[in-house]
């Protein structure tokens, strides 16, 4: 997720945001050209924020490949089973 010691940007309310703590691992933003826009400019906004943040993703959100694959499949799991039971 974090690449380095890069913050992601991630859209509010995906699977990728649930590992990201919105503006101290990692920026948010909704589903739209606007909003990511926004975030990318708030998260520039301030050096010392940014630099903040830099060093917290580096420290806390490292996942290696195998746990992102599981929780993938976990969320897609559930996805599904979601789906089965509004078709019921």
């Amino acid at each position: 997720m974090a690449a380095g010691d890069c913050p992601s940007l991630v859209i509010r309310g995906s699977s990728a945001a649930e590992i990201i703590e919105e503006n101290v691992t990692g920026f948010y933003a909704d589903e739209n050209p606007e909003s990511v826009a926004e975030s990318i400019e708030q998260a520039f906004g301030s050096k010392e924020r940014y630099e903040i943040v830099k060093r917290n993703a580096a420290e806390r959100v490292y996942l290696p490949w195998t746990k992102v694959i599981e929780n993938s499949i976990a969320r897609y799991e559930v996805i599904i089973q979601e789906y089965k039971e509004e078709k019921t």
